[in-house]
């Protein structure tokens, strides 16, 4: 004859149990902490400072692209997507490097402060006009710059950003 089967109380668990939630548990844990350390080496891999090369205000609502060089040669970009249609995916974001900058983080501060500081060195870009000098091509560059440190610091950044994500 079978020995019947003990009722478990409430606050009693098996072993199983427990491994299936200390898993589940885990699995968010390590996700976050990869996050955490990728944000942490991108903080890192920031150059101390950048020579702008060139910068384009592209025509699809405004997003303006910065093209630039590291002190060690390494080629830099930092980008703002458009300004103009919200629902557009990842409207109105800061990109270095084609990677999303997290708003208003210690990684944005950085950035924006690398092209507060940056030398322009104007070299022909992708957008080249021939029928303008070189002088105005490295104003306009100077220009593009400022717009979009002044734009990302304004408050407009912020509730852009709040709308379109």
């Amino acid at each position: 004859m079978d020995a019947p089967k003990p009722k478990l109380r409430w606050f009693q668990y098996r072993l199983r149990t427990l491994l299936v939630v200390v898993t589940l548990f885990a699995i968010p844990c390590s996700w976050l902490a990869v996050k955490r350390q990728q944000a942490k080496r991108r903080l890192e891999s920031l150059p101390s400072s950048i020579i702008v090369l060139h910068a384009e205000y592209w025509l699809d609502g405004g997003t303006i692209t910065i093209a630039g060089i590291s002190d060690d040669g390494m080629p830099h970009t930092v980008a703002l997507g458009q300004q103009m249609f919200p629902d557009e995916k990842n409207a109105g974001c800061l990109y270095f490097d084609k990677e999303i900058v997290p708003i208003r983080s210690e990684l944005e501060r950085r950035v924006i402060n690398l092209l507060k500081s940056a030398r322009i060195s104007y070299t022909p870009g992708p957008m080249h006009n021939p029928r303008i000098s070189d002088a105005e091509q490295e104003d306009d560059t100077r220009r593009l710059c400022a717009k979009l440190v002044a734009l990302v610091e304004s408050d407009e950044y912020t509730t852009f950003h709040r709308s379109s994500h």
